[in-house]
């Protein structure tokens, strides 16, 4: 996607069907023998999700290499840790709430298309629940008055 395409998406509403995660697992890489490689995967959402698009990234795929400095004598001086690349993967940065970090989608995980407001992560979590849970955390919520730290004959807080 060229640059002048991804300023067009910016705030743009989308809908979220997949979110990417950090996976680190051991491969045979060739002429290198085993390493543990750090690779970027889609993960399926239970139920789609509407956010905002707030940026892009590129982010990288591959596994740590240490060089080390000597000095004159031989004498480690200094070592450079850093990630040699095999791979990269695409990714948007969307946004589900006004205060929420933003998480990583793939080019392909999301719709364009309107699916409705954004929602508050406290509503989110509360919507994530069946209805039969709904219904016994309200009944047990109903009957319950909160932690008595009031003194009943006098009104003030008990020491």
């Amino acid at each position: 996607m060229k640059d002048k395409q991804k300023v067009k998406y910016m705030g743009t509403k989308v809908a979220v069907y997949f979110e990417l995660r950090k996976w680190v697992e051991s491969e045979e890489l060739p002429n290198e023998g085993e390493k543990a490689v750090t690779r970027w995967r889609p993960e399926k959402l239970d139920k789609p999700r509407t956010g905002w698009i707030v940026g892009f990234r590129s982010m990288q795929e591959g596994y740590p290499v240490e060089y080390v400095h000597r000095g004159d004598e031989g004498e480690i001086v200094h070592v450079e840790r850093y990630l040699r690349q095999i791979g990269r993967v695409q990714a948007v940065q969307v946004c589900y709430w006004p205060t929420m970090k933003p998480v990583l989608v793939p080019m392909d995980g999301f719709d364009s298309v309107d699916h409705g407001e954004p929602v508050s992560p406290a509503k989110w979590a509360w919507d994530g629940y069946c209805g039969d849970t709904q219904r016994r955390v309200k009944e047990i919520m109903k009957g319950y008055s909160g932690p008595d730290y009031r003194d009943p004959d006098t009104g003030r807080f008990k020491k």
